[in-house]
């Protein structure tokens, strides 16, 4: 990256990552990542980045580091908070205010960015995102055949841009009470339903199941298609491989922290397609 200005501060952003705040000679501050972006995206990424889409943190800058599929990111620095449930203080239930226009906004994102393509996989392909050494036999078995069977229901899906990383750590409320999606790193074209991957499967807390409960509810106004469980399944195994992948490379000791062990008893061994945490709360959303 030329000249990349001072460093000004550093901001811990969601609790977990530090990003370098800097102060431009333009007299403008940003944030510099480092990223990782496989040669395949880049050009996805760098196509997307010129839209300018509303919402989108906007990234001013890219440049590689001279190792492979790794960029330096500025993008602009956005004064608010991550986005946090609120809860009424009397009943105690969670308030569905800015889930409502997060769920909107990211609607809208999936519809207004609608592109002419379909999904378009193979059984190959499945087979080379399951077969991972670090999955027992039993599981890339069972994921196999799961996937394959729900494969002709996810080429008949439509493509649109995708912010990839969908979880409520990457929301940002700013001052003014704007919602603004932040760290674009897998922004891609790609099915809508990638964006609802942690919402209804990659949860690493309870005290998060009501909220994405929400989340589900108010992106598709109560009442979720019927391909959606088998669909979003589709990308939530995709995702999980990507994220114990991860997690075995930055590890001391070669472990995952994500067990795809807890993912399956979830679906109890896939004979179920809603997650039992959603079939819990959905049920008690219809009693009460």
């Amino acid at each position: 990256m030329d000249d990349i200005g001072e460093i000004c501060d550093i901001k811990q952003i969601d609790g977990k990552r530090t990003h370098r705040k800097i102060l431009m000679p333009d007299g403008k501050e940003y944030i510099l990542k480092r990223v990782s972006i496989p040669n395949g995206r880049i050009n996805e990424f760098m196509k997307i980045r010129k839209m300018g889409i509303p919402g989108f943190q906007k990234v001013a800058d890219i440049k590689s580091t001279g190792n492979q599929d790794e960029y330096w990111l500025l993008a602009e620095w956005i004064s608010g908070s991550p986005f946090k449930p609120e809860f009424d203080r009397i009943t105690g239930e969670q308030e569905p205010y800015f889930i409502k226009r997060i769920t909107n906004k990211l609607g809208k994102l999936h519809t207004d960015y609608k592109q002419d393509c379909k999904v378009s996989l193979s059984e190959t392909d499945v087979a080379h995102i399951v077969e991972q050494s670090f999955l027992p036999k039993k599981n890339r078995e069972l994921l196999l055949s799961y996937m394959t069977e729900r494969l002709p229901l996810v080429n008949s899906r439509y493509k649109t841009v995708v912010h990839g990383d969908m979880h409520i750590g990457n929301i940002l409320i700013t001052e003014d009470e704007d919602v603004v999606f932040i760290d674009l790193d897998d922004v891609r074209f790609g099915d809508p339903f990638i964006d609802l991957v942690y919402a209804s499967n990659i949860i690493f807390s309870k005290t998060e199941y009501h909220t994405y409960y929400l989340f589900l509810k108010y992106y598709f106004g109560g009442i979720l298609p019927q391909d959606f469980w088998p669909v979003v399944n589709f990308y939530s195994i995709c995702k999980a491989i990507m994220i114990m992948k991860a997690e075995i490379r930055d590890s001391f000791d070669g472990n995952p922290v994500f067990s795809m062990d807890s993912f399956i008893r979830q679906h109890d061994g896939f004979q179920q397609e809603e997650p039992l945490w959603y079939r819990e709360i959905r049920n008690k959303d219809h009693t009460s």
